[in-house]
C-alpha cells in the first residue's frame, strides 16, 4: 500500500468556529488564523451550509470506475483509496474526488473506495457546471489547466471555455 499523498492537517480546526466562517468580517478572522489557503478552502467548504456531508464507512465505493459522475467530493476526514490503472493511491481530508470528471461529462477514470471512515461534503456536478459556466475567463482557464493537468486532456466542452 502507497502512503498518503494528499492530505490537509485539520487538527487546527477544532478550535474554529463553522459560524463565524460565514460573517463579514471573515477575511480578518481567517487573517488571524494563519491558515494556509488549502486550509482556508477545506474550511470554508466544511462550513458550507449549501453542501451536503456524506459518511462512507471503510471499503465503501466513492466511486466506480467507468461510471459517469453525478456528483464529486471534498475529502473531510478520513482516507480513501484511488485505485488508478497507473498505480493505487491514498489520499485524506481537502482531496476532491470526481469533479474534473464530472466536469467534462466523462467516464470515471479510476475506483475510489473509502479506506477508513470517511466524511465527504458533496457536490453535485450540475450544479458545479452551472457555476463555472458562469464564472470569468481567469477562473475558467485555472479550471481548464487543473483538468488538463490531472486527466491529460486538451479539449473541453462550451461551459469550460
Amino acid at each position: 500500500m502507497s502512503d498518503i499523498i494528499f492530505s490537509i492537517d485539520t487538527s487546527r480546526f477544532s478550535s474554529i468556529s463553522f459560524s463565524e466562517s460565514g460573517r463579514s468580517h471573515s477575511a480578518e478572522y481567517y487573517a488571524n488564523l494563519n491558515l494556509s489557503s488549502d486550509e482556508r478552502l477545506l474550511f470554508q467548504l466544511m462550513a458550507n451550509p449549501n453542501l451536503t456531508t456524506a459518511v462512507f464507512v471503510s471499503g465503501s465505493v466513492l466511486m466506480h470506475k467507468d461510471e459517469l459522475v453525478a456528483t464529486a467530493h471534498v475529502v473531510v476526514s478520513g482516507t480513501v483509496e484511488i485505485i488508478h490503472p497507473e498505480g493505487t493511491y491514498r489520499v485524506g481530508p481537502g482531496a476532491v474526488i470526481g469533479l474534473s470528471e464530472g466536469l467534462l461529462g466523462i467516464q470515471a477514470s479510476c475506483a475510489v473506495k473509502a479506506q477508513t471512515a470517511v466524511n465527504t461534503k458533496m457536490i453535485p456536478i450540475d450544479a458545479a457546471v452551472r457555476g463555472v459556466s458562469k464564472a470569468n475567463s481567469g477562473l475558467k482557464g485555472i479550471c481548464r489547466s487543473t483538468i488538463a493537468r490531472i486527466l491529460h486532456i486538451r479539449e473541453f466542452p462550451a461551459a469550460l471555455k
